[in-house]
């Protein structure tokens, strides 16, 4: 079972089914050293971990702390099956961390994951760049060590919002060319919400909105955009913004999709994602035997689903656990809303039809 290491959100070590006890974790200190230690190509100083942990505020023990936190941390790693003592090492005045060979570092694969997917959008494998986006995304979303504030953190946080602007692109621009347009939509206004000033998330959102044939909310976020830009940074031309939208309305407004389609006439793609078939007006099919934890977790390094859901069950039934180990039942009709950490599944032999996700 290949190691899974996790630095966002909740800090956690895992080898297959085993998890490293949060007693084990050594409390904050320990999560600090884990994180430090697990992005760094190879070992550090002593010194120099010291004050990437303690910064200006380092007490008369130092030395003892780090050596029983240290300690700690080898007994927790020991206590899964793996060899602590091997994989965090103090040698002459630095320490390391060297974890196995294939052991998964969810803000490092988070990294490689969307370099895969923009290298894909350009050999237009759509179903690899959604998945691959997909998983970056997931990871970047999530805090690392929340409430701790230093500037080597604040780097690490830095690269994780990069990988989440590449993500939200790439996730915009895949849903756009599949022709879902909503997603398409969703993916922009959240890539807009995280980089305001940026114009190409802006051209997401105008281009997703007159697709759906709504020109109207596209002025309203074109004026919104423009007052922004004017009032925060001073920019008063927007002469060549304009001279865009006006250029590629016809084609975008050729774009549209009609959702007036009764569910009959429409086709359902067989571009299938995580074995779920998405059509175009919105209804989501899981096969009999779906299972999120299953089909899509390990692509993502997460134990659990950490995204919201909204919609109605059109047909079919699924389950839903919750963080709090609580499973509740969805039927035909129903109405959810599911928050994030969770797992669900498809019960029965049917196929789940949603229409909304």
């Amino acid at each position: 079972m290949a190691l899974h290491i996790e630095l966002t959100g909740h800090v956690s070590v895992r080898e297959g089914a085993l998890l490293m006890p949060n007693a084990a974790m050594a409390g904050v200190l320990g999560r600090m050293i884990l994180v430090r230690l697990s992005v760094a190509a190879g070992p550090i100083a002593r010194d120099t971990l010291i004050d990437a942990l303690w910064d200006e505020h380092i007490p008369d023990s130092v030395e003892s702390v780090l050596n029983a936190t240290c300690s700690r941390l080898r007994k927790g790693l020991t206590e899964i099956g793996l060899d602590g003592k091997k994989i965090l090492t103090s040698n002459h005045g630095s320490v390391e961390i060297r974890w196995p060979a294939g052991t998964r570092i969810d803000i490092l694969s988070a990294v490689h994951a969307i370099e895969d997917a923009e290298d894909a959008v350009q050999k237009q494998d759509l179903q690899v760049a959604l998945r691959r986006a997909t998983s970056a995304y997931v990871v970047s979303q999530r805090d690392v060590l929340p409430g701790i504030d230093r500037k080597w953190i604040d780097e690490i946080r830095d690269r994780q919002k990069d990988v989440l602007v590449r993500s939200l692109g790439v996730l915009a621009d895949v849903w756009h060319q599949i022709g879902d347009m909503r997603a398409s939509l969703g993916m922009a206004k959240e890539l807009l919400l995280v980089s305001p000033y940026s114009q190409q998330a802006l051209q997401k959102v105008v281009r997703a909105f007159c697709c759906l044939g709504d020109v109207t909310s596209a002025h309203v976020v074109m004026k919104s955009y423009e007052d922004r830009v004017q009032n925060d940074l001073g920019v008063v031309d927007f002469q060549a913004l304009e001279d865009w939208f006006i250029g590629s309305l016809p084609d975008m407004l050729n774009a549209s999709i009609d959702f007036s389609e009764s569910e009959s006439k429409v086709t359902t793609k067989k571009e299938t994602f995580y074995s779920i078939t998405r059509t175009r007006q919105e209804r989501l099919v899981f096969p009999p035997g779906w299972k999120w934890s299953v089909d899509i977790g390990p692509s993502v390094a997460t134990a659990f689903c950490e995204m919201t859901h909204v919609g109605r069950v059109v047909s079919g039934q699924f389950d839903v656990l919750d963080a709090s180990g609580e499973i509740t039942s969805y039927g035909p009709g129903d109405a959810f809303h599911i928050v994030p950490i969770h797992d669900m599944w498809v019960v029965g032999e049917h196929e789940l039809v949603t229409d909304g996700w």
